[in-house]
């Protein structure tokens, strides 16, 4: 049912309510007028003065019956403006298209779009809505079923998309700044090249999602599943990933500067040439992961399992490596200048651990071409 059926059937209801209480009325008036008649023995002067009165209530019944006719009827064309929008809405029309000249129009044209949205017995049919550049900052959609939606360049800005099922959605160029998308579902939904700074996904479900090229910095990503998603050339700057999911994720040339990803699962992720530039991967799960090149100056990886991980390359000048596993990983011409490697797993399980490295470990590695700062008291 819609909004304006829902509004009609109100409506309604109060007209309905109101006339028998004017009838009820009108009737115990006219019985306490017999009333009257009778006891006075229906005297001319009381006579006129009651059918006079009957009179008035007669007019007054008219002139509400006319004023709830004239009432119903321009609600019925509201509603029926209404029914025509939802129905566009609901049959995935595009509303990019639609022509509207006017600032008021594009204001009423927004407010009723979000007043449509938001009422929860059409946000439960909204699959495949088509709302392209539509602007519903603010939007209250809390558990709405908008998969297979069109949402290319609309702003989501503030808006409340918690627990909503986006599935294969496309969110594309969408402005999602400081919007609440906690514990949502964009399973395979493409949010490439949008805008989603300090925006909240706590808990989400972003698996196969593609934010290629999109701008995440400063969100909340706690316990998210980006499990196969594509983070290349993402801006990732501050975020916060503890404990998320990303294994198997594409992370090319993306920059995670700063980033919180202490638990963080990237084992079999792709990340050569990333940014991780005083990230913080401290007890991270990085096995198998492709990291060839990447940046990781300053980086926190203590405790992190790198076992089998492709550093070939890699920047790690400054980084704390205290207690990581490198066991089987590749650091062929990687940078070690002035690392923390006290109590490292490196190359063979049977080493064990190691406080600091072993003059054949250190050839071997250097036969990896692993550059060493030999000045360094770290080593």
């Amino acid at each position: 049912m819609t909004v304006a059926n829902h509004k009609k059937i109100s409506f309604y209801r109060k007209a309905t309510a109101r006339f028998v209480a004017l009838i009820l009325r009108t009737t115990l008036i006219s019985l306490g007028l017999m009333v009257i008649l009778l006891l006075t023995e229906a005297q001319s002067y009381v006579l006129m003065v009651g059918l006079g009165f009957c009179w008035w209530v007669l007019f007054a019944v008219w002139s509400e019956q006319k004023r709830l006719l004239n009432e119903s009827q321009q609600l019925l064309t509201i509603s029926q403006d209404n029914q025509n929008l939802t129905d566009k809405i609901l049959n995935t029309s595009n509303l990019s298209n639609t022509e509207i000249q006017e600032p008021q129009e594009i204001a009423h044209k927004s407010n009723l779009i979000k007043e449509i949205l938001e009422h929860k017995s059409v946000t439960q049919s909204l699959n495949g809505v088509n709302l392209i550049l539509a602007n519903l900052s603010h939007v209250q959609l809390v558990s709405a079923d908008l998969s297979n939606a069109c949402f290319m360049g609309t702003n989501f800005s503030n808006a409340d998309l918690s627990n909503t099922k986006l599935w294969k959605s496309n969110l594309s160029n969408a402005q999602l700044v400081d919007a609440n998308l906690s514990n949502a579902e964009l399973v395979d939904a493409n949010v490439s090249s949008a805008q989603l700074v300090g925006a909240n996904f706590n808990s989400a479900n972003l698996k196969d999602a593609n934010f290629s090229n999109a701008n995440l910095s400063n969100t909340d990503l706690r316990d998210v599943n980006l499990r196969s998603a594509n983070l290349s050339n993402s801006q990732l700057v501050n975020a916060d990933l503890s404990n998320a999911n990303l294994s198997g994720a594409y992370l090319w040339n993306s920059n995670l500067s700063n980033a919180t990803l202490v638990g963080v699962d990237l084992s079999g992720a792709y990340m050569s040439n990333a940014k991780l530039r005083n990230a913080n991967l401290s007890s991270a799960f990085i096995k198998d992961t492709k990291l060839s090149y990447a940046n990781l100056e300053g980086a926190n990886l203590e405790n992190a399992n790198l076992e089998g991980a492709n550093l070939e390359g890699a920047n790690l000048e400054g980084a704390n490596l205290e207690g990581a596993n490198l066991s089987r990983a590749n650091l062929k011409g990687a940078n070690l200048k002035c690392v923390k490697i006290h109590r490292i797993l490196v190359n063979d399980s049977r080493l064990g651990w190691n406080k600091g490295l072993s003059d054949d470990i250190r050839l071997k590695l250097k036969q990896q071409g692993v550059i060493f700062d030999d000045e360094s008291n770290n080593i």
